[in-house]
């Protein structure tokens, strides 16, 4: 059974932090028993809705829509997809009073309380410092990351594929955005960056390597994953770095914007700058 209810009843039946009465909270939506959502479950304000909540339970949209502020729910909550709340700023607060289970879990600007168990097949990631995330019972994933977050969570007598990662301790240097070592094992092979990870599950996707898992090679692939994160091109091996390369990054669908395109065209060798090399980035970019 689902419905709307307003912060002071949410308050009074569920113990919610007083500082939430200031009218950002007001309205929460109660799902009674057990949840199963078919989608993400999208924790960033104006994408989480009542409608939205019942499309994800295969139910019947109302004729009004309502944006909600909070989700509760009294048993248990699996999500076919992942928990991702992409805003560090804030975001709808979800109270899980059972187990909670996901594919992936993003905690930005939220505040995130699972009381039962958490189980996360991919990662966790907690990043920027508005938001909450508290596991009060087991938490189990293959990947848990604090990137200066407020994280409490029982973490202890993992598997041995667990890793914990906080991003001040493992990266060298200030400049250097190097996934450290250890997370660097049991992350996908496209993911070269510590700015890679985060990008990549705010849009649903896993990062845990898979079985058989190729590494990148061809110059389509490595201009794919500079299209996704232009700081991937220091990783390029340089045997690659050929006018066909650059030719094939400067093409006419690269969603590269005019500021990138300059920098990159000032990285390029003089045997890979050639006339078409640079037209082709002057096309993309005037300035360039």
């Amino acid at each position: 059974m689902i419905s709307i209810i307003k912060y002071q009843e949410a308050s009074t039946r569920f113990s919610l932090p007083s500082w939430m009465n200031d009218g950002y909270f007001n309205t929460w939506l109660l799902h009674e028993g057990d949840a199963f959502l078919n989608n993400h479950l999208c924790l960033d304000w104006e994408k989480l809705t009542f409608n939205k909540w019942k499309q994800w339970n295969n139910l019947p949209p109302s004729r009004q829509d309502i944006e909600l502020h909070g989700v509760i729910v009294t048993g248990n909550l699996a999500v076919n997809a992942s928990i991702l709340n992409t805003n560090g700023d804030g975001g709808p607060c979800l109270i899980v009073l059972g187990d909670c289970q996901a594919h992936n879990l993003v905690g930005g600007g939220s505040d995130i309380h699972i009381h039962g168990d958490t189980l996360i097949a991919g990662a966790v990631y907690g990043f920027y410092n508005h938001g909450v995330l508290n596991f009060q019972g087991k938490l189990h994933s293959t990947i848990f990351i604090n990137d200066d977050h407020s994280i409490s969570a029982n973490i202890k007598n993992q598997k041995h594929n667990f890793t914990y990662s906080s991003r001040d301790k493992n990266r060298i240097l200030d400049n250097d955005d190097s996934i450290p070592a250890k997370l660097k094992k049991i992350v996908s092979s496209r993911l070269l960056l510590w700015g890679d990870i985060l990008p990549a599950l705010c849009r649903g996707e896993d990062i845990v390597k898979k079985s058989g898992e190729k590494t990148p090679e061809t110059i389509q692939d490595w201009v794919t994953l500079v299209w996704k994160n232009p700081m991937a091109l220091k990783k390029v091996p340089k045997e690659l770095r050929t006018e066909r390369f650059y030719l094939s990054l400067f093409s006419e669908e690269a969603p590269l914007d005019a500021l990138t395109v300059i920098e990159i065209v000032g990285t390029i060798s003089q045997n890979s700058a050639t006339l078409e090399v640079l037209v082709s980035a002057m096309q993309l970019s005037p300035k360039a």
